[in-house]
């Protein structure tokens, strides 16, 4: 996915990449190989996708029987640690928590990119730079987590 370029009157660059898995409990682990589990297995997405089947569940997983909606990332990560279903969700929510599993995936929608971008007229400004810097340190500081790469 090609990144959409800034405004003209915007300076920056992207700093991070927020990584997504397919996260579900232990139990969900070998539903790839296994079609009848993959069949019994409920997925749970987002309520405003545009369609009925995710991109990730049609293409990962597309003999699963039910699926779950809704509209809220909190509901989904409970419902995911409730052993409801599998979700995709954000690695840096997921992978420090001992009760949430990454699930093999022949496909995961791709996550977003965070920009820090500021007005060219203020790009100088002391304060702005000072943030700048502080909020770069602190993501970076975070990056595998972020992106994908824990290591638990």
């Amino acid at each position: 996915m090609q990144p959409i370029p800034p405004p003209q009157s915007l300076v920056g660059k992207r700093i991070i990449y927020f990584a997504y898995a397919i996260y579900g409990q232990e139990k969900h682990l070998d539903i790839i190989q296994d079609n009848n589990t993959q069949k019994n297995t409920p997925c749970i997405t987002w309520l405003g996708d545009g369609s009925t089947r995710a991109l990730w569940i049609e293409r990962s997983f597309p003999k699963t029987n039910r699926i779950y909606r809704t509209n809220e990332l909190g509901m989904m990560l409970q419902m995911t640690k409730q052993s409801l279903g599998i979700a995709q969700l954000p690695c840096a929510r997921c992978d420090p928590d001992p009760d949430l599993f990454r699930i093999p995936a022949k496909h995961i929608e791709p996550g977003w990119g965070l920009w820090l971008l500021t007005h060219t007229d203020i790009r100088t400004t002391v304060r702005v730079r000072i943030f700048k810097d502080f909020l770069v340190k602190e993501l970076e500081r975070n990056i595998d987590l972020i992106e994908g790469y824990f290591k638990n």
